[in-house]
């Protein structure tokens, strides 16, 4: 009974001062906090279809309309601090929005209407840095403000050609091509 006493007081004495171990606060080392950013990178893109081109019927000294309107999604993931973003038709050359390569069918031939709007003829000079020349901008589409909490979306932008074609029209195929930029701000 002596040994049994003595394993009782024995485990008793060791949980006794064990116990005080296992109650200590634990260590802990933490390094200085390591900063974490992630900066998202601006897009703006525009599409325009039809990609094969708009064509127009051979009328001497009449305006005629497109073959196709031309359908442009813009696309934007942009910063909060742009205010602005408009669409801008036209050509490079005032000079010629069609040529044969010998005759030239001047910009102020040619309008583009936005939407079913009024038309606009291609020569207006634009103040906005895009690849339009000067005396060739068919206005914009006044789209103004699309970025009221909307940084980050589409918008899709119809735009109708007309061309007032010459009274002597030679018998070539004149070429030409339309550019189109989106300007954010």
């Amino acid at each position: 009974m002596i040994s049994r006493l003595k394993f009782v007081v024995v485990l008793f004495l060791i949980l006794l001062f064990a116990g005080g171990a296992f109650a200590q606060a634990p260590l802990i080392a933490s390094s200085a906090p390591i900063p974490l950013s992630l900066v998202g990178t601006e897009t703006l893109t525009v599409v325009c279809t039809p990609t094969a081109g708009v064509t127009f019927a051979a009328a001497a000294g009449t305006t005629v309309n497109g073959s196709v309107p031309i359908s442009c999604l813009t696309t934007w993931n942009l910063h909060s601090t742009r205010t602005s973003l408009t669409l801008f038709a036209g050509v490079a050359n005032a000079a010629s929005a069609l040529t044969d390569g010998t005759n030239l069918i001047p910009s102020s031939s040619l309008s583009a209407s936005y939407a079913g709007g009024a038309a606009n003829p291609c020569s207006a000079t634009l103040t906005a840095a895009t690849p339009i020349g000067a005396g060739g901008a068919c206005g914009t589409t006044g789209t103004g403000n699309l970025l009221t909490n909307n940084f980050n979306s589409t918008n899709t932008t119809a735009i109708t050609l007309t061309l007032a074609e010459p009274a002597t029209l030679s018998a070539n195929t004149h070429t030409g091509s339309l550019l189109i930029s989106v300007v954010a701000i």
